[in-house]
């Protein structure tokens, strides 16, 4: 699948596109019980054509594998310093008061994870042992956890 990142498309374009609209950024197959329900928080401030390149290709992702799931957006407003950890805090507070999602990890190393070179030597690197999709991001946390 090819992405594309000069797509000058709006948010209201990509719902267009979409066979199925998310209702309040909510969406679940009818058709079957889904076997999960996940909360996405995106943090956001000023990056309007990111967003709507991420929501173009995550939400028939998300769709395609029959998740219950809905998406909350904080937005930080003004031009202070960004701060991920408040906005993501305020989300999670609020999809709890909203949304029964599942959270299927006590530890995550998943996404992005920035480690400094001292620490990956210590735990040796990613291994090598995994094959496909999945496992060595839960693999790593717990090389991290016992280091």
């Amino acid at each position: 699948m090819k992405v594309d990142v000069k797509s000058n498309a709006t948010l209201k374009d990509i719902e267009k596109e979409l066979r199925e609209k998310p209702e309040a950024g909510r969406w679940f197959p009818k058709w079957c019980f889904a076997r999960d329900r996940v909360a996405i928080v995106i943090p956001f401030r000023d990056r309007h054509a990111h967003l709507t390149i991420l929501l173009k290709y995550l939400i028939p992702m998300l769709q395609r594998q029959l998740l219950d799931f809905r998406i909350f957006v904080p937005e930080q407003l003004g031009n202070g310093t960004f701060n991920k950890g408040r906005l993501m805090n305020a989300a999670v507070k609020e999809a709890m008061s909203e949304y029964d999602f599942r959270y299927m990890y006590d530890k995550l190393v998943g996404g992005a994870l920035n480690l400094r070179k001292d620490h990956l030597l210590c735990v040796n690197g990613y291994s090598n042992g995994y094959w496909g999709w999945g496992a060595e991001d839960d693999d790593m946390a717990e090389r991290l956890v016992h280091v």
